[in-house]
């Protein structure tokens, strides 16, 4: 699904930002379709990881809260998979997202849904608890929605642009892809 977001926002080309890229095999296929990337990952295992298996893309040690444009530039596009729910902050994340995307640029995050009926079907199965558990080490502190993921993107000046799920039947997807622009031109 990202990949085919990007051929439809960026169909020629562009500079593309993936932010916690992880062991980089998104980062690479962004690059292998013919785009200028950079994935930025914070950990250093997945940092270094991602350098090893992939020497030709670049990759560097950073993460979602920090001066993206400040370090790197500005992009066409800012991709974040499975990142946001881990994050305290997540409107920090989604400012400096848009800070980092040139005036047309998108927004692509990727997240597990947490849907009305998704959530009904957890908690009726029993398996709420094992789902939400606190002491999952570095587990999800964050659990969207659309309409909450919506709404931190409103409050951080975007507008959704697209919205899709993915894995399983719609109503109990595995995760949702969205992208966002900036609600107002910022730069």
């Amino acid at each position: 699904m990202i990949l085919e977001l990007l051929r439809r926002h960026l169909p020629n080309g562009g500079r593309v930002l993936d932010v916690g890229s992880g062991n980089g095999s998104l980062t690479v296929r962004i690059a292998q379709a013919g785009y200028e990337v950079l994935g930025v990952e914070p950990s250093a295992t997945g940092l270094a990881l991602a350098r090893a298996r992939f020497p030709a893309v670049r990759f560097e040690q950073g993460d979602g809260y920090d001066d993206l444009v400040g370090r790197f530039g500005v992009f066409d596009m800012v991709v974040s998979c499975e990142v946001i729910e881990h994050l305290m902050t997540p409107a920090t994340f989604l400012w400096r997202a848009r800070e980092a995307t040139k005036p047309r640029g998108h927004i692509v995050v990727s997240t597990p849904y947490h849907g009305f009926l998704k959530n009904v079907a957890v908690a009726a199965s029993g398996n709420w608890d094992h789902h939400h558990h606190p002491e999952r080490d570095y587990g999800h502190v964050k659990f969207f929605s659309r309409a909450t993921l919506a709404q931190v993107a409103r409050d951080s000046g975007l507008r959704e642009v697209s919205f899709h799920r993915v894995g399983r039947i719609p109503p109990f997807a595995k995760s949702m892809v969205v992208a966002f622009k900036a609600a107002q031109t910022s730069h």
